[in-house]
């Protein structure tokens, strides 16, 4: 501001037009321009629109064309209409020009001689300032002035904010990568500023800062408790500062690599799992469609409980299964239950053998299970279930334990699922780490044919 004031002077602009300068860029409610403001407290000012002021003062402060927009939710056109009117108020004709390029020499914009500002795009992090994005937030302007010079020699893209107000809105409008947050500011402190950064999921991860010319350790505490990474105490020493920054921002990007190989890992494995998963359930559908094929339609097996036959009208209670007890209910429920539909001698002690077939396996590979008969005398079908919790038949065994007599992994002479197959007139399976299910069907006549 005091430039601008000599610049003016210099150029032997009237008090009116330098006092309209000054109500242009340093609106009223900043501390820093109360103690300039005595002296032009004579000369008439210009009336603006908070707005404008506030997108006068984003401009100072090096903001974007496209960042002002956006923080104040308008159109770009709209911004470059209001800094167009500004120049045709003060009406200060090549003097306010060289003024203005003066005010906003870090700013790349052009001012041509009929008053219009022609923009072009505010770039960092393209050519020189590849170092990070890091917003200053501090009510002090002299204390900002310092950091983002400080920071802007280092390469870093500086984005200055003198409230937490604004700093809310850069940080919606463009998550930087660190910032360097003043606790005690009027209106909005560093805490309330950093309590709203951590609420979002969009910029809880941000690293936080704190600065103060008098760190208490109460505040140290709070601003610690509320996720802050370090403080940095006033006045600045250069050094300790630059490395501060560097160290915190190299932190931040570890870790966002980190997480990014973690989440490419797990991606990975997943797709892996989801290919496995895939290549089982081929597997089993042509495991299912041969067993089926030549078993002439009488093993089926199953992927889950929807693949099961719908259980019929239970005949008795549930049967437990053990080495010591269950075998011989069984067998007695399914001969009550088979002779309950009028199913012949034969046929009725074919499914009384599968079943007790079905039971001594589950006991053998499980250590128990439970059996359940079911009935149906208008169809002249026994259903009889047996489920248990054994670690099932892999995938590579199916096919022998299915179609090989006495083929087993536990060691015993059991006859199987082979003996299952010849005397009923289905079998559906379903196996799985979890457990086993056998459901065997009997008809009270054998039906004839594929699919039966």
């Amino acid at each position: 501001m005091q430039r601008l004031l000599r610049a003016a002077s210099a150029r032997g602009l009237l008090p009116a037009t330098i006092s309209s300068l000054y109500a242009m860029f340093a609106p009223a409610p900043n501390s820093y321009i109360k103690q300039l403001r005595p002296p032009l407290a004579s000369h008439p000012q210009i009336d603006l629109p908070r707005e404008k002021l506030d997108l006068l003062k984003l401009i100072h402060m090096g903001y974007s064309y496209t960042e002002i927009a956006e923080i104040l939710s308008i159109s770009q056109n709209t911004v470059k209409t209001h800094i167009k009117n500004f120049y045709l108020k003060l009406n200060a004709g090549n003097q306010m020009q060289a003024i203005a390029r003066q005010r906003f020499r870090r700013h790349p914009c052009k001012i041509a001689p009929e008053y219009q500002v022609i923009t072009q795009q505010y770039r960092h992090g393209e050519e020189f300032m590849n170092n990070g994005a890091i917003l200053v937030v501090d009510d002090t302007m002299e204390s900002l002035k310092l950091l983002t010079d400080i920071l802007s020699a280092e390469g870093y893209h500086v984005r200055p904010a003198d409230s937490g107000q604004l700093a809310l809105a850069s940080i919606a409008v463009r998550p930087p990568d660190l910032i360097l947050l003043d606790i005690r500011m009027p209106e909005m402190d560093g805490f309330e500023v950093c309590r709203r950064v951590r609420s979002s999921s969009a910029t809880r991860d941000i690293p936080i800062i704190f600065i103060s010319a008098t760190p208490e350790v109460d505040e140290r505490v709070e601003g610690l408790r509320l996720g802050a990474v370090d403080f940095i105490t006033k006045p600045y020493q250069r050094e300790e500062l630059c490395a501060r920054v560097k160290t915190h921002l190299e932190l931040s990007r570890l870790r966002s690599q980190l997480e990014q190989l973690v989440a490419a890992r797990t991606a990975d494995l997943n797709d892996a799992n989801e290919k496995l998963r895939h290549a089982a359930h081929q597997q089993r559908r042509f495991l299912r469609d041969m067993l089926a094929s030549v078993t002439d339609g009488t093993l089926l097996l199953c992927h889950d409980d929807a693949d099961l036959p719908v259980p019929l009208a239970p005949y008795g209670a549930p049967i437990f299964l053990s080495a010591t007890s269950g075998l011989w209910a069984l067998r007695k429920c399914a001969r009550d239950a088979a002779d309950y539909i009028g199913m012949s001698g034969e046929r009725g002690a074919d499914v009384v053998t599968a079943a007790h077939e079905a039971g001594m396996n589950s006991v053998v590979h499980a250590g128990n299970g439970v059996a359940q008969v079911f009935t149906a005398a208008e169809i002249e079908k026994v259903q009889v279930r047996i489920d248990d919790s054994g670690p099932g038949i892999s995938l590579d065994n199916l096919p022998q334990a299915t179609l090989q007599k006495g083929f087993t992994t536990a060691g015993t002479l059991g006859h199987g699922m082979k003996m299952m197959l010849s005397l009923a007139d289905r079998v559906f399976l379903r196996t799985g780490p979890t457990g086993t299910t056998i459901v065997l069907e009997q008809n009270a006549k054998k039906p004839v044919g594929i699919f039966r």
